[in-house]
């Protein structure tokens, strides 16, 4: 091989390949492999990469400038521009006899754009700008074959233009270039292009659009608002539909979706004219209100390939007639609908069934009732948002989860009471509620208060969170001007940013465990002065103004950041640049935002810098940074155009890597080396080269994507390591990623919807979450044989993905990893791995089986395998110690299930609407069974318990119609409300080996009956909401009943009169709402 080489490549192959080349001592290098390689440079007569001199090519002629900072050596015959420049500066280049190779069109170039007619572009243009014609008096514009591509706005508001006719070099259509052209009529989408986005909203002309062969997508908004358009065919290749891409458009009346897509997002038809619609038998997505409000579409079917669909997808499609969708084993629709949804599903096919209903109050009307008899009932997202007649509400029973923003800007609300069956309120459900002075949760079971939730509540002066709260997150009370004080439950550990921020009035806040507070939790909080705390350290990051009120009460931060606030606070008087030095911290982001500064020093005890801290200088020409800095991870220079300097005594460990990206001007950067070994973008390098500094780890960013093609077509790749986010888009198919690269970043392949295979070399060791996500097309993907970690929703809603290969070395499966993979059948996971995370095969609707080869795992996470339609087979490894909340709800194939004595608790509906499992096997060592864990298990006939549990809570066997024996432990402690409630079927209950007599447990009223019919006495029954089936007028309560629950008859404001035996021994909180005393009789 060897003799090969030397006998065929001579100097002028090698200049071939020196074309790939990317510093100068590549070239330097390549001189001393063979002596007859030592004059190659001297062949060069042009630069192929960017140079100061022409030491290292000394007898070029022609100079390349390929970045607008590079200077024009002296000596040499010709000049050529690389770089993009406008129009104007084309002719005066031409006048000084240089050449331009990439003209863009601006909008300041006016008639230089025109050679004589109104509508032909100079030839000279390759390119227009962002808003280049934007609301300019044009009729027609004919685009020639060298415009490449065209700029955000490039056409808008031009609403004079009636015709345009596009080259087949445009690949894409980008954001609003033709939007608000009002009198456009039809438009040719070019061969070339694949993807638009909002290119033609509000063309309220525009009835005839011709699709090329080769779109894949069409983006969000993009014939938004189009009302004439009456007819489209879209090509066979497209594989996505964006957000709103053809709402409003009301003319429109069919519509076939071609066979390859596979994802229909948000309102996509919203409001159209529709009739009829033909979906895919490949559709795995439906958007949230994809097809609502269109009043004229009669008949509607859901393929059965469909895995994810949003809510109020029907709402407001009064003409519907004919629905068909798949069915679960229990008759019930698969999918989630709102409340409005199963009026108009039902009213096509009375005896369709649902298993899940979220909902949505009506739009008209004062009155709001929440029904009772939702199965897992959701108040769905900005349900009641802006009701100004709202002024109380009682959440009943039926509803489990507040959804974001649930009651958000309802100004009148005062008051509102949850019932204990409510398990998660939504970020926002209660912000604005101006004046909300109750909240009244304290039977719920909320794992945690989310963002936002409270926030700007200002009449809120107090409030009980409930005891099950474990976390409370960002601003959830930011806001709340009237609160005075608060305790933290002990059960909470960390408390978000911004927390109690703005509360001006609260003076004393109670903690009863060691809390982590983070960034501005009490910023502005200055009326307070009494902070019981169990603990004396808080290692989160603290805002500087946080650390002095905390120190204040004995609490000691070190972990400081200095913020925008903090900066004013410290610097009263404008153009003052002080900071304190009482103890090492971090700079935040936006300090020295558009600042006259013209150099800055930083002080010695700053640690790190954050985000845009000198957005806007631009009269800043020099920066020296401390010698103890570590952290730039997020540090950017924006729009610094003066920067010549950079000191850096120190290169920081966390450096972003496109921090130099804009400093186009640098002439000197002072690190104290001339090897920057820190992640680095390609466009960063450059800058740095400029300086004598040479980059050894590079970085793809989406920035540096251009170049993309042929990076790939070389057998010798740059020194790139890593990809960036976003680095890919929609065009690429294939990609084998050289052994260079040895991380991917997040998001990497996001864009990349067109992707169907991918070659990942042993070099890489870690690859960032969602690097593959909505990859709609990619088949399958190997990882590489040295990553430990699968990351969080790495293969998230990658439809067509039906292989995954785990390296034996992997140790974690990050959190919905395969979320949404309907084509996986068969998962086998390694023997390394030790840890699962949850939802990690959610939705996975076609997988099968599942073999763990290994038996480290000790824990099956929530949602685990969450609506896996088809599993049918799955060995529980024998050191699993608890299975989380809905981990297998809904596997309806799943036939049996053997738990092994290390799980400790089955969770929370963990096996509900299992309707295939006939037989479950529970070892000796399980203690508790959550609330409705095997409820709606319609196959299931017998179980026994082991004598381990000591706890059954509600609703355990809830509707499980064939179950006919039970054997409940003989020494159980506890056995909640519920637990066989519509067992109609169940004819013999034991207690260890003897036949139950009596239950003295306290049992519901619908439980008691099923028990009694068993001839089993229950002395103890309790009367609830749910058991109340007259809702107006006076109602009886049955003599059985001993006690009346909380919140009983609360939601029946109709009811009159209210009559109870003398049996009724206790009455619950709020038990009887409107019901006056003087209606309520005893007999």
């Amino acid at each position: 091989m060897t003799e090969i080489r030397r006998k065929y490549l001579d100097r002028f192959h090698m200049m071939v390949v020196s074309r790939y080349f990317e510093y100068e001592n590549d070239y330097i290098n390549i001189i001393q492999v063979c002596k007859k390689y030592v004059n190659l440079l001297e062949l060069f007569r042009y630069n192929p990469i960017p140079v100061t001199s022409t030491k290292l090519f000394p007898n070029i002629q022609t100079h390349y400038l390929y970045f607008s900072y590079e200077k024009k050596l002296a000596n040499v015959s010709l000049e050529v521009i690389c770089y993009p420049v406008s129009v104007k500066k084309y002719l005066e280049c031409k006048k000084e006899g240089v050449k331009c190779l990439n003209v863009c069109a601006e909008a300041m170039d006016g008639p230089l754009l025109f050679d004589g007619s109104n509508t032909e572009i100079a030839k000279v243009v390759s390119s227009l700008s962002e808003k280049c014609f934007q609301g300019k008096r044009i009729k027609a514009v004919i685009l020639p074959n060298h415009i490449t591509s065209l700029g955000n706005n490039c056409f808008s508001d031009c609403n004079e233009l009636k015709s345009v006719v596009l080259p087949n070099t445009l690949t894409t259509l980008p954001f609003m270039c033709f939007s608000s052209c009002r009198q456009l009529k039809e438009i040719e989408i070019p061969s070339g292009v694949v993807w638009m986005e909002a290119t033609f909203f509000g063309c309220m002309s525009l009835s005839r659009v011709t699709f090329p062969d080769t779109l894949k997508m069409i983006g969000n908004h993009t014939f938004n608002y189009c009302a004439l358009l009456d007819k489209v065919t879209l090509p066979t290749r497209l594989c996505r539909i964006g957000v709103s891409c053809f709402e409003r458009c009301g003319s429109l009346k069919k519509i076939e979706i071609p066979e390859r897509v596979v994802s229909i997002d948000n309102k996509a038809f919203c409001n159209c004219g529709l009739t009829s619609v033909k979906l895919p038998s490949n559709l795995k997505e439906i958007g949230s209100r994809c097809f609502s409000k269109c009043k004229r579409l009669q008949s509607f079917e859901i393929p059965k390939s469909v895995i994810l669909l949003g809510l109020c997808i029907l709402e407001g499609c009064t003409s519907l007639t004919s629905f068909k969708s798949a069915v679960d084993n229990n008759g019930d629709l698969y999918y989630e609908f709102s409340n409005f949804e199963k009026k108009i599903i039902q009213s096509c096919d009375k005896d369709i069934g649902f298993y899940n209903v979220n909902f949505m109050p009506g739009l008209g009307g004062d009155k709001i009732e929440i029904p009772l008899g939702l199965d897992c009932g959701i108040l769905a997202t900005e349900s009641f948002k802006s009701n100004l007649t709202l002024e109380s509400i009682f959440i009943p029973q039926s509803i489990v989860h507040l959804d974001e923003k649930c009651f958000y800007e309802c100004r009148n609300l005062s008051s509102i009471a949850l019932a204990s069956s409510v398990t998660a309120i939504g970020s926002g459900a209660f912000g604005c509620c101006d004046k909300l002075q109750i909240f009244d949760a304290p039977q719920c079971s909320l794992r945690m208060l989310e963002s936002d939730v409270f926030k700007e509540c200002t009449s809120l002066k107090t409030i009980a969170i409930p005891t099950s709260v474990t976390r409370i997150k960002d601003s959830c009370f930011e806001g709340c001007v009237s609160l005075q004080s608060i305790l933290i439950p002990p059960l909470v550990k960390k408390i978000g940013r911004n927390c109690f921020c703005g509360c001006d009035k609260l003076e004393r806040i109670e903690f009863k465990s060691c809390v982590a507070i983070k960034t501005g939790t009490f910023e502005g909080c200055t009326a307070l002065t009494r902070v019981d705390a169990p603990f004396k350290y808080n290692k989160e990051v603290t805002t500087y103004a946080d650390k002095q009120l905390l120190e204040r009460f004995d609490i000691k931060c070190d972990n400081v950041v200095f913020t925008k606030d903090d900066f004013l606070r410290y610097n009263p008087q404008p153009n003052t640049y002080h900071f304190p030095t009482d103890c090492d911290m971090e700079i935040d982001a936006g300090i020295f935002e558009a600042k006259a500064l013209t150099a800055f020093v930083f002080p010695e005890n700053i640690t790190g810098v954050d985000g845009e801290m000198f957005k806007d200088c631009l009269q800043l020409t020099r920066v020296v940074f401390p010698s103890r800095l570590e952290n730039m991870k997020r540090c950017q220079f924006k729009n610094v155009p003066q920067l010549k300097e950079i000191v850096m005594p120190h290169i920081p460990t966390k450096l972003f890597y496109s921090c130099f990206e804009e400093c186009t001007a640098l002439t000197l950067f002072d690190c104290g080396t001339q090897v920057f070994t820190s992640k680095v973008s390609l466009t960063t390098r450059n800058i740095l080269a400029q300086c004598g500094v040479k980059c050894t780890h590079l970085c793809y960013t989406q920035r540096d994507s251009n170049t993309m093609g042929k990076f790939f077509s070389s057998d010798e790749p740059f020194n790139v390591k890593s990809f960036d986010n976003y680095t890919f888009d929609f065009g690429l198919t294939t990609c084998d990623i050289p052994t260079t690269i040895t991380s991917i970043e997040n998001n990497a392949f996001l864009m990349a919807f067109g992707l169907e295979h991918v070659t990942l070399p042993s070099t890489i060791l870690k690859i960032g979450r969602t690097a593959f996500i909505e990859c709609q097309n990619l088949k399958e993907i190997v990882f590489p044989p040295g990553l430990k970690k699968i990351p969080n929703k790495v293969c998230m809603a990658c439809f067509s993905l039906s292989k995954v290969v785990f390296p034996d070395v992997c140790t974690k499966i990050g959190s919905t990893a395969f979320y949404s993979c309907p084509s996986l059948t068969e998962v086998t996971i390694p023997k390394s791995v030790v840890k699962i995370k949850g939802s990690c095969f959610n939705r996975c609707t076609n997988l099968e089986k599942i073999t763990f080869e290994g038996d480290k795992i000790q824990k099956f996470g929530f949602n685990l395998f969450y609506k896996c339609f088809s599993l049918k087979e799955i060995a529980i490894p024998p050191l699993v110690t608890s299975i989380q909340p809905f981990c297998f709800f809904k596997c309806e194939k799943l036939k049996e299930i053997a738990i092994p004595s290390t799980v400790t608790r089955i969770g929370f509906v963990a096996f509900k609407r299992c309707y295939s499992l006939t037989k479950v096997v529970i070892q000796n060592g399980t203690l508790e069974l959550g609330k409705e864990c095997f409820s709606y298990c319609t196959s299931l006939a017998s179980i026994s318990l082991p004598d381990t549990i000591t706890n059954i809570e509600g609703g355990t066997f809830l509707g499980c119609k064939t179950l006919t024996s039970l054997t409940i432990p003989k020494d159980i402690t506890k056995l909640e409300i519920g637990f066989v409630e519509e067992c109609n079927a169940l004819q013999q209950i034991y207690k260890g080996d003897k036949r139950l007599k009596s239950y003295e447990f306290t049992t519901g009223y619908n439980q008691s009956l099923v028990m009694n019919k068993n001839a089993i006495k229950t002395p103890h029954v309790v009367y609830s909401s749910k058991d109340v089936v007259i809702e107006e007028g006076s109602i009886v309560v049955p003599n059985s009943i001993t006690e009346i629950g909380d919140n009983c008859f609360r939601p029946f404001d109709k009811i009159k009169s209210i009559t109870l035996s003398r049996n009724v021994k206790i009455v619950g909180k709020n038990s009887f709402g409107q019901v006056g005393e003087s209606q309520i009789h005893y007999i």
